[in-house]
């Protein structure tokens, strides 16, 4: 029996320095974090908590908590939505980060940006735009473009490079594996597992919630453990023990990690895609139509537009559209991007390409 206080900072002689960043994209005299002069926080503060509260204040953070994690705009406060993942990502990266000596600050800064590229309706959106668009629409990509070319009024958070990188390749959506790129920074694969940790039992829980799934089912999820508390904590152990036996961060070898990844599939078989998303999509097809054709937008991508939407305001649109065939433009003054269109507008931003120098 492995005692886990043995491997305790196992894997702190992997840690990022902070000191060693490669910086920020743009760098700039004056980055204003919270006043004119930011020399006094700068110097006191690690360029990756800087990052923290940059995201954390951002637009994109702010909409996160009308985007759907699995099942829109549900009536139930209690059922997740794509902030509340985030949140819930952040809480599992942060005591592993610490228990196994790895860089809390970074791991903090990739966990609260890592889904701000999320269209609504989580994959669907996500699958939507590339259909339609005909280029493929991924949000850890689209993260990257909104952090870099969308906030602050199109110059940006400016984050630091590596903060960037996790956000980039947090994503693992279509690797059942898991597996850890060994030449990444180890807080990134770290914020990777947490990401799949979180969503895989909170999204378990949640189709339980709406009556989506019963138990007993099919699913190997007692295999964790009765409640989510005791399944993220099976996990975490697993994690380190792994972890510190192959001296960087792994979840594919242990008893674990394979039961994790047959629950994996488990959900995206009987709970991501059979979810049906007509009535979504007859209301993209509509805003996607008046995105096109409203002259407000022109010299906008309509595809952009349509990931910076909130689930909330995809159906209030389709609202609209069953009382007015065409809504004036007047009814959307309460829409995000109506704020954002003038720093839009013939920017030729790429939502596919995110433009980093890895």
């Amino acid at each position: 029996m492995v005692n886990l206080k043995e491997l305790e900072n196992a894997l702190a002689h992997l840690a990022f320095p902070s000191q060693k960043t490669k910086g920020r994209l743009g760098l700039r005299e004056t980055e204003n974090y919270f006043y004119d002069d930011d020399s006094i926080f700068e110097k006191r503060l690690d360029p990756f908590e800087i990052d923290s509260i940059k995201i954390i204040n951002c637009k994109a953070f702010r909409r996160l908590a009308n985007k759907t994690q699995v099942f829109p705009l549900p009536n139930n406060p209690h059922i997740r939505n794509r902030q509340q993942h985030t949140l819930e990502v952040l809480a599992i990266a942060l005591p592993l980060a610490r228990f196994l000596g790895l860089n809390s600050a970074l791991c903090q800064a990739i966990a609260y940006g890592h889904d701000i590229g999320h269209a609504p309706f989580g994959h669907f959106g996500e699958k939507y735009i590339s259909e339609f668009s005909g280029k493929p629409f991924n949000h850890a990509v689209n993260g990257v473009v909104i952090a870099q070319y969308i906030e602050r009024k199109g110059s940006g958070l400016n984050l630091c490079s590596e903060t960037l990188q996790g956000i980039l390749q947090h994503s693992r959506t279509n690797d059942p594996d898991l597996k850890i790129k060994k030449q990444t920074i180890q807080e990134i694969n770290l914020v990777m597992l947490a990401d799949k940790i979180a969503y895989a039992f909170a999204d378990y829980n949640d189709a339980k919630r709406v009556g989506y799934i019963k138990e007993p089912n099919s699913s190997n999820i007692e295999a964790f453990g009765a409640y989510q508390r005791s399944r993220v904590a099976t996990c975490f152990q697993a994690i380190v023990k792994e972890s510190a036996q192959k001296g960087q961060i792994s979840f594919n070898d242990s008893a674990e990690a394979k039961e994790f990844k047959i629950l994996r599939q488990w959900l995206y078989e009987k709970i991501y895609r059979p979810i049906n998303f007509d009535v979504q999509k007859s209301y993209l097809d509509r805003l996607f139509e008046f995105l096109t054709t409203e002259k407000y937008f022109v010299g906008c991508d309509p595809f952009l537009l349509l990931s910076l939407l909130t689930d909330k305001e995809v159906f209030q649109f389709g609202e609209f559209c069953n009382t007015a065939r065409i809504p004036a433009i007047e009814s959307l003054s309460n829409f995000g991007i109506m704020e954002i269109v003038p720093w839009l507008k013939d920017k030729n931003i790429d939502f596919s390409k995110h433009g980093l120098n890895l």
